[in-house]
């Protein structure tokens, strides 16, 4: 049902009583000041509540139904009442602080927050006590610091999203009480150093866009997703970790050495890279894109699936013994290639060698090639 933009003040209590089937309910650009929560109390069905953009100081959602998504933003709210496990709350340009004490009766479980001002030390009440994923972010004014105490409490968090702040910092003590935890995002922030111990189900986190130069993380088992490109690193010693994905591109790598056997998906595009030395029987993806490798590098990964070279100074290749490769890139080099180099790619569908130094080349050796951009 759509009441959007009808310029309503006012619901009456018996407005929607006979709506029972009702999923789905506009009432966005209107100018109410003030709802209790028994209007909606016969809408049993309902999934998703937009309140977006009224004029909305108080409002209560007892007895709404438990799995109802609810729309606030561009309110000016200063006190909600909920009693039920309401699914996601969105407060845009609402509070002028995030502070949940107003918040009674009600176990909210997902979280999100845009566009807040400041933060409390301690964000903890018995209003959040069961939420499992908070999402803080685009708080582009104040917020560059969160305390060591902020989450302490707040048990059963497995989601935490901090991105696209101000955050100058943070450290361990931030998350050490959170042992469930398993996604972090701190994208998007200005932080220089990162220390996290013992998070024993952190599964995925993503520093991207930051001002990283130091990344130190000890007793994560099960941590196996890393995002760290667009920073500031200029060595990376973190590779006897059990990571399956790792993100290093945009950043400052001179040179980079690993010998793992958990790593998947590498990605050291952008960066200034002249040394490479990689052992891996695990990873299937590498992109080497846009650095200043020519000879030094050593690549001994037997499974590999993909490999993108291109934009380097590479300048020959003799053989390549990477029998189950699918794709490879060494676009944009200096390449002067031995009718030999590929014989060995028997698996290989994709092969571009554009904008390189050949002038010969039998492609009559490479048939069972689907596709070579040569030109």
């Amino acid at each position: 049902m759509d009441l959007s933009n009808k310029k309503l003040t006012k619901l009456e209590k018996n407005i929607f009583v006979s709506l029972f089937n009702l999923k789905y309910l506009n009432l966005e650009n209107n100018k109410l000041t003030k709802i209790e929560g028994s209007v909606f109390v016969s809408l049993i069905n309902l999934r998703y509540l937009n309140l977006e953009n009224n004029l909305l100081s108080k409002i209560s959602f007892n007895g709404i139904c438990k799995d109802v998504s609810i729309n606030l933003n561009s309110n000016c709210l200063k006190n909600i009442t909920i009693d039920s496990s309401i699914k996601l709350i969105l407060l845009y340009k609402n509070m002028p602080a995030v502070q949940f004490p107003i918040i009674r009766k009600n176990t909210i479980k997902d979280l999100k927050i845009n566009v807040i001002n400041s933060i409390d030390k301690k964000l903890y009440s018995e209003s959040i006590i069961d939420l499992y994923s908070l999402s803080l972010n685009y708080s582009y004014q104040f917020v560059n610091i969160f305390y060591d105490e902020t989450l302490y409490g707040l048990n059963k968090l497995t989601v935490v999203d901090f991105s696209n702040n101000k955050l100058l910092s943070f450290n361990n003590n931030l998350f050490c009480k959170l042992q469930n935890i398993k996604t972090i995002n701190l994208s998007n922030n200005y932080i220089k150093s990162v220390n996290i111990n013992n998070l024993f189900k952190l599964k995925s986190i993503d520093l991207s866009y930051n001002m990283i130069t130091s990344f130190n993380i000890l007793n994560c088992p099960k941590l196996k997703h890393v995002n760290l490109s667009c920073n500031c690193i200029f060595i990376f010693n973190e590779t006897s970790h059990r990571y399956n994905y790792l993100n290093l591109s945009y950043n400052y790598l001179a040179e980079f050495s690993l010998i793992n056997n958990y790593i998947k998906e590498l990605d050291l595009s952008y960066n200034k890279l002249m040394l490479l030395k990689i052992t891996s029987n695990s990873l299937l993806n590498l992109n080497v894109k846009n650095n200043f490798l020519s000879y030094n590098y050593n690549i001994y990964c037997f499974n590999i699936r993909s490999l993108n070279m291109s934009n380097n100074l590479l300048k020959y290749i003799d053989k390549l013994t990477f029998s189950k490769l699918l794709y490879l890139n060494l676009e944009s080099n200096y390449l002067i290639i031995s009718e030999k180099a590929f014989i060995y790619l028997i698996k290989l569908k994709y092969l571009n060698l554009k904008n390189n130094n050949i002038k010969q080349f039998n492609i009559h050796l490479l048939t069972f090639i689907k596709k070579i951009d040569l030109l």
